[in-house]
């Protein structure tokens, strides 16, 4: 053999809880890879490719105005109903496409897991950039109501707005973390899986995105602040119009329910990518 030949001995890391994030870093190309794949599949053979992004939203939008905004009468504040509940499902699909897809990434990706080598991490971040990227582009979409309205006089635009790339980044964190433990705990108890899509829906309507908070009172308003998803879009459409009221405490106390979420599951991760392909 060469002596110049560089050999990479591969070994199991059985005493360390913690994922290897310089590792991670050095497979970075393997993500935009991932990254690009992603954005790619998801639209794949559809009739309105991309659009997509933007339809989904849009439609459940409209369904929203005609039902809680039309029939209900429930009231949003003062805020154009389109533009309410645009803003509430543009940033809860941020959080339930980042949960939704990291949820199933042992059970997706246990073939290539089980023969090819490379941090197993790398899969859930590239997912996590690929509800980013449809983010910003539903964002956008929101601008231009944003405009229209403000046109009108009915709406204004707030210098806040430049804090949305932390609620946007705390949105994914949030779903990330909540996916990676599930699909950690659905190695062994395959059921989670089954019941994720029908918690979503519970968690949604323990949101504040079809109705403003302000509205709600007692124990009621004290049980939604506690759901840690609740200052990020109370906030979101404080920071871009100005609506409702800027929660700053129960924020910060969702970002430490967010960084703790994420510490457990990145531990959980770590333990059960050792031995998945054994029980899964």
């Amino acid at each position: 053999m060469d002596r110049n030949t560089n050999i990479t001995l591969i070994t199991p890391d059985i005493f360390s809880k913690s994922v290897d994030l310089k590792e991670v870093w050095r497979y970075r190309d393997l993500i935009k890879l991932l990254f690009k794949r992603n954005i790619k599949v998801q639209y794949r053979q559809t009739v309105f490719g991309p659009l997509w992004i933007i339809v989904n939203p849009l439609m459940t939008s409209v369904v929203f105005t005609f039902v809680f905004g039309g029939f209900a009468k429930i009231s949003t504040g003062g805020v154009p109903h389109m533009l309410f509940y645009l803003m509430g499902t543009g940033m809860w699909n941020l959080f339930s496409s980042s949960l939704n897809l990291c949820a199933g990434t042992f059970r997706d990706n246990q073939s290539t897991y089980g023969k090819v080598y490379y941090p197993r991490l790398t899969v859930p971040i590239s997912q996590a950039l690929t509800c980013i990227f449809n983010f910003i582009v539903v964002f956008g979409f929101i601008l231009l109501f944003q405009a229209f309205y403000a046109l009108s006089g009915e709406v204004s635009f707030k210098s806040t707005m430049l804090l949305v790339p932390l609620l946007a980044l705390q949105s994914a964190c949030l779903g990330s973390s909540a996916g990676i433990i599930i699909s950690s705990l659905a190695t062994k108890y395959k059921d989670l899986l089954l019941a994720v899509t029908f918690l979503t829906q519970l968690w949604m309507y323990a949101t504040p995105i079809v109705y403003p908070l302000a509205d709600t009172g007692g124990w009621m308003y004290r049980l939604l602040l506690v759901n840690p998803m609740t200052p990020i879009i109370e906030n979101f459409r404080y920071f871009m119009i100005g609506a409702g009221r800027f929660l700053g405490g129960w924020w910060a106390l969702s970002w430490v329910v967010t960084l703790a979420l994420l510490y457990l599951s990145l531990r959980m991760f770590r333990k059960t990518e050792k031995t998945f392909i054994d029980v899964i």
